[in-house]
């Protein structure tokens, strides 16, 4: 049977995950040679226009649309995936110099970024480019990013914080959304909380909830298996959550699972059943699934989850990415903390800014199976 892992609970393959890579463009063998300097530019203009010819057509099948050759808003025109953004943004590292006019270009002029670590949400791009300015890291440390769902308009990806010399801070998980721009328009970013009340969460659940009554549990029709990780995710937390089920059944006998609550992963399908399980059993809690991002291997997720008679709910964002079998074999959940900003927290970054957390984790493992 399964055990949880003794290890500290930083993913074990979070810098091994297969990202999704830009392929490099096929090129078409009747595509034109490269023009002369001395041809005219009305001769590039004039077979810029030719959209009905039969090149015009193939190379479209193999490229993509053909664009006009009108200078550098060619280059502008074209709109980044939500990948590429997230590479372009915090892939530099977010340390202190680091130039921000990739953020100035990028940032949708009403952008909000929920950093929740804060109360209150950076609204504008002129208060997101500040709240990143209080976000950079002491130049010996960097942000690195583990691992980016697929995605067009919207993903999710995993992070940590390393200082050099020193080891593995802070770990977290952000999400983004773009608009039909190619903006910037809405992000999620949450680190881990420091103090891991693990547990001792479900016990306050079940103190908090203890006279709810068991409700009835709706009909939903005959039990689905969706293979990707946004379909699973919608099943889940859509109709698993009401009518119940077998939710073990999605994850791989390998899963890892890092709920950021906990001082270790959960490992193998037996031990996230259990976890699972008593959640299930707290009447009470409802777990409101509120963004999915639009990729298939991995997507990152916001959420809410409402505890009956509580004025405010709990937020937090989920990543889940699935195996070559249609598997989940990898989640890591971060929830907010109650206060603002957490104590412990804003203790880490008042002494160990370059780590944003009061002792460095132990280094990812150099190999492992789990996500093949």
């Amino acid at each position: 049977m399964a055990q949880q892992a003794k290890f500290p609970a930083c993913h074990p393959c979070a810098l091994h995950l297969t990202q999704v890579q830009p392929r490099p463009l096929p090129v078409s063998p009747l595509a034109p040679s490269a023009p002369s300097p001395h041809r005219p530019l009305v001769v590039l203009a004039a077979v810029a226009a030719i959209g009905n010819s039969s090149w015009c057509r193939r190379r479209e099948v193999l490229l993509g649309p053909v664009v006009p050759l009108l200078g550098p808003k060619v280059a502008e025109a074209k709109a980044l995936k939500a990948p590429e953004v997230v590479r372009e943004l915090w892939g530099k590292g977010l340390r202190t110099g680091e130039d921000l006019s990739q953020w100035k270009q990028l940032l949708a002029a009403d952008c909000v970024y929920e950093d929740l670590y804060y109360q209150d949400a950076a609204k504008g791009k002129d208060e997101v480019l500040k709240l990143i300015g209080q976000k950079l890291l002491p130049s010996n440390s960097q942000l690195i990013i583990d691992d980016i769902s697929d995605g067009q308009k919207s993903c999710g990806f995993t992070w940590h914080i390393e200082e050099k010399g020193v080891g593995i801070g802070q770990r977290g998980i952000g999400y983004v959304r773009l608009n039909s721009a190619g903006e910037v328009v809405y992000v999620r970013d949450l680190g881990e909380p420091l103090f891991k009340a693990g547990e001792l969460t479900e016990k306050l659940l079940e103190a908090l909830t203890k006279d709810q009554p068991i409700p009835e549990r709706p009909a939903t029709g005959p039990p689905q298996t969706p293979r990707t990780a946004g379909a699973i995710v919608k099943y889940l937390y859509g109709d698993v959550q009401k009518a119940g089920g077998d939710a073990a059944r999605f994850y791989a006998d390998d899963v890892i699972y890092e709920d950021m609550n906990y001082e270790t992963p959960f490992i193998g399908q037996s031990a996230v059943e259990g976890f699972l399980k008593r959640f299930q059993n707290i009447q009470g809690v409802t777990f409101n699934l509120e963004e999915v991002s639009d990729g298939d291997q991995a997507v990152g997720f916001t959420y809410t989850i409402e505890i009956a008679g509580q004025p405010r709910g709990i937020r937090g964002i989920t990543y889940y990415q699935v195996n070559d079998f249609g598997k989940v074999c990898y989640v890591r959940d971060v929830p907010e903390s109650a206060s603002k900003p957490p104590p412990v927290q804003q203790l880490a970054r008042l002494l160990r800014p370059g780590l944003q957390k009061l002792q460095p984790a132990q280094p990812f493992p150099a190999h492992c199976e789990c996500c093949k």
